[in-house]
C-alpha cells in the first residue's frame, strides 16, 4: 500500500447538501404555500447532526441531518423523493479514495423514500423540527433472508397485537465499507446527489484493533522582546482558543458515553513561554486550556523557540537541550497534575538527520511525528515507498536509526479542511481507516501491529466540532483503537528501509 498512490481526495460532501441545491432550483413540485418553502433563496451548508457508520446485519441505518437557514420539510411535495443506492464493497484503500473522488463502484440496491410530510412512513422518516430530518432505513445483506430485517417500529398493532411490519430494507452485498448514493429525485428526475459511507458488520467475525493516535500543537510563534519576555499575539490567543475548544470537544466525547474520569488519549504540543505568558493575560483562556492539557499527553519544547535542525548545524546541542530541559520544569510548574515527556517529538520544520540524532540520542525521543510531505524531502527516507500504518526509519550518522510515524497525506488534507464539513470528514476518515484495517488483515497482516497518526498536514489544531464527531466515531468502530502517541514506537512495526537494514 503506497501512500502516494492517489491524489488527496476531495471533501465527502454532507448528506442534505441535496437539498440545498433542490431549494436553489426548485421546480413546480417543490413549491409550497408552507412557511419558508425551500426556494431560490434558501442557501447554505446543512449540518448532519449524527449517522450511524457501523451496523451489524439487519439492524438500522440511522441518519438525523439539520436543513440549511430558510428550507424547510413543509417545502417538500408529492413526487419529492430521496434514493439512496448502495454500491460494491470497498476492498481496499485505493477503493476507498477512489469512493472519496466519485468512482463508487458496481450498484447493488436501490430504496426510494418519500418525502412529502402528508406521505412519508413515520417509522422510516421523522420532521423533529421543520429545519430536522430522521432517517432510520432497515438494512439487509446477500446472506440474509427477509425474516432477517428488523422492524423500524418495535410497537406492536394496536388492533391485532401482531409485530410491526418491516419497511423495506436497504440492500448491500456482504459486510464491509460501501458507499452509499444519496439523491434527491424531484418529478422522476434526480436535481442533486451526495455520498457517505457506512460499514455492515457480521458480529461473528473477529477484527483486529489497529491504533490511533491524535497528536495535535501550536504552530504559531509568540513575540520575543529585547529584554527576553515573551509577549502573547493575537495570532497566539486565536489559536490556543480553538485548541482549548478542540480538547474540550473531545473530552465532552467521554461524558456523553458516560465516562467522564475515562480521558480520549492525545499528544499536544505547547510553548511554554506561550502558556506561562497566556495565564497572566488572559486568565480565563489559560484556565480552560490548562483543563484540557491536564487530561492530555503534553509534548515539552525548549523554553523559548529553538528548531532542532538549526541547533544541531550550529553546534548547539547541549544549549538546545538546556532549553529544553528549561521549557519542561515550566510546563512541570504550569501543569503539575498533566503527562509531560520527551518520548514523542512533533517535526514541523525541514528536519536533518544530525537533529533526528539529537532528539535520539540528547533529548530521549522514541518516535517523531511529520507530515508526509517533509518526510519525503527527509533524506535518510523511504520517500514516496512508505505505508503510513507502520512506522518508517530515518539513517542517522552513526548507523542507527530513528522511528517516525508519518501524518497519512490524505488524512491529513481532509482533516485540514474539515471545518465546513465537520461530520462527513469524521465519517470518510473513520471509513477510510476501517478499509485500511480489514485490508490489511485480509493480506495477511497483523492489524494490532499497524497504527495510524490522526493529525492534520501541518500537525496544527484540527476543527473542535469535526474532532468531536471524529473521536465518537472511533469508538463506536470496531477495529480501531485510540492510544497515546508514544505507544506507537513499541507496538506499531517498522518498514524495512531501503538500502538495508531492517
Amino acid at each position: 500500500m503506497t501512500a502516494m498512490a492517489h491524489p488527496v481526495p476531495r471533501r465527502v460532501r454532507t448528506i442534505v447538501a441535496a437539498m440545498v441545491l433542490a431549494g436553489a432550483v426548485a421546480t413546480a413540485p417543490l413549491a409550497a404555500p408552507a412557511p419558508a418553502p425551500a426556494s431560490a433563496a434558501a442557501v447554505g451548508e446543512p449540518t448532519i447532526e449524527a449517522q450511524a457508520f457501523d451496523i451489524d446485519l439487519g439492524q438500522q441505518l440511522t441518519v438525523t441531518f439539520e436543513l440549511p437557514p430558510g428550507v424547510r420539510t413543509t417545502g417538500f411535495a408529492a413526487g419529492t423523493v430521496l434514493r439512496l443506492t448502495t454500491h460494491e464493497r470497498l476492498d481496499d484503500r485505493e477503493a476507498l479514495l477512489n469512493a472519496l473522488d466519485g468512482a463508487l463502484g458496481n450498484e447493488e440496491g436501490s430504496l426510494s423514500i418519500p418525502l412529502d410530510p402528508g406521505g412519508i412512513d413515520p417509522a422510516v422518516v421523522t420532521y423533529p423540527t421543520e429545519s430536522t430530518v430522521a432517517l432510520t432505513v432497515p438494512t439487509l445483506t446477500s446472506l440474509q433472508s427477509a425474516d432477517d430485517v428488523r422492524p423500524t417500529s418495535e410497537d406492536a398493532d394496536a388492533s391485532t397485537g401482531e409485530a410491526a411490519a418491516a419497511a423495506t430494507p436497504l440492500m448491500f452485498s456482504r459486510p464491509g465499507v460501501h458507499a452509499v448514493e444519496i439523491a434527491l429525485v424531484v418529478g422522476g428526475h434526480a436535481v442533486a446527489d451526495t455520498t457517505t459511507f457506512v460499514r455492515i458488520v457480521d458480529p461473528a467475525i473477529e477484527i483486529g484493533d489497529m491504533s490511533v493516535a491524535i497528536v495535535m500543537g501550536q504552530t504559531t510563534a509568540p513575540t520575543i522582546t529585547s529584554d527576553g519576555s515573551v509577549s502573547v499575539t493575537a495570532d497566539n490567543v486565536d489559536e490556543l482558543t480553538r485548541l482549548a475548544d478542540t480538547l474540550e470537544g473531545i473530552d465532552g466525547v467521554s461524558a456523553a458515553l458516560g465516562s467522564p474520569d475515562q480521558t480520549i488519549p492525545r499528544a499536544v504540543f505547547v510553548e511554554p513561554s506561550t502558556l506561562q505568558a497566556l495565564l497572566v493575560s488572559d486568565p480565563e483562556l489559560g484556565a480552560r486550556l490548562v483543563r484540557g492539557l491536564t487530561s492530555s499527553q503534553v509534548i515539552p519544547g525548549p523554553l523559548v523557540p529553538f528548531e532542532p535542525s538549526a541547533a544541531a548545524a550550529s553546534g548547539q546541542v547541549d544549549r538546545y537541550t538546556e532549553l529544553l530541559t528549561a521549557g519542561e520544569d515550566l510546563l512541570g510548574q504550569l501543569l503539575p497534575r498533566t503527562d509531560i515527556g520527551r518520548t514523542v517529538q512533533i517535526v514541523r520544520e525541514p528536519f536533518t538527520t544530525a537533529a533526528a540524532e539529537m532528539q535520539r540520542k540528547n533529548v530521549g525521543a522514541r518516535l517523531m511525528v511529520m507530515g508526509f510531505d517533509l518526510y519525503s524531502r527527509t533524506s535518510g527516507g523511504n520517500g514516496a515507498f512508505t505505508d503510513t500504518s507502520q512506522l518508517v526509519r530515518i539513517a542517522l550518522p552513526d548507523d542507527t536509526e530513528a522511528l517516525t510515524s508519518l501524518v497519512d497525506p490524505h488524512i491529513g488534507a481532509r482533516l485540514a479542511d474539515g471545518a465546513d464539513t465537520p461530520m462527513a470528514t469524521a465519517i470518510a476518515t473513520v471509513a477510510d481507516l476501517a478499509v485500511t484495517a480489514e485490508s490489511i488483515e485480509a493480506d495477511g497482516g497483523i492489524v494490532s501491529r499497524h497504527g495510524m497518526v490522526l493529525a492534520t498536514a501541518g500537525l496544527d489544531v484540527p476543527d473542535a466540532e469535526m474532532m468531536t464527531d471524529l473521536v465518537s466515531l472511533i469508538g463506536s468502530t470496531r477495529g480501531l483503537r485510540l492510544v497515546e502517541a508514544a505507544t506507537l514506537a513499541s507496538t506499531v512495526d517498522p518498514l524495512l528501509r531501503l538500502g538495508g537494514g531492517g
